[in-house]
């Protein structure tokens, strides 16, 4: 039987979300062909999960009970496809790497700006639970 971990969206939408959590702006792009990263509010709408692949527990993870949360960061597209993840709360024992495969394989509905999808940067919660 298989282990998954239960996965959260964290974006600043707290009046449809009771888990939702303002994300910070992002820094400019570096080269002048990225597009332009939008931030969520200011007329800018989170992205919508369409899909969400389960985070399935590591071997090493669930000998040795392991659990907890692994926050990732990254760009939804324009086309609501995950870019550039980067773990930046690491639980470690491959969990970090079991949840960005899995964010990985997750797909969006696009923020929206005036009517147009927007990339932004979020910040996504894998939750590993044993049960």
């Amino acid at each position: 039987m298989r282990w998954y971990g239960s996965i959260a969206l964290f974006v600043a939408l707290a009046a449809s979300c009771a888990c939702a959590q303002q994300v910070a702006p992002s820094p400019a792009p570096a080269t002048p062909d990225a597009p332009k990263l939008y931030h969520i509010g200011s007329g800018v709408s989170a992205p919508t999960i369409l899909y969400a692949a389960p985070a399935i527990f590591s071997e090493e993870a669930r000998a040795k009970k392991i659990t907890g949360d692994c926050l990732i960061s990254l760009i939804v597209d324009a086309q609501g496809m995950p870019q550039d993840p980067k773990v930046i709360q690491k639980l470690g024992h491959g969990l970090d790497e079991q949840a960005l495969a899995s964010v990985n394989q997750y797909r969006f509905e696009p923020a929206m700006k005036d009517g147009k999808p927007v990339p932004v940067r979020i910040i996504m919660k894998v939750n590993f639970k044993l049960y």
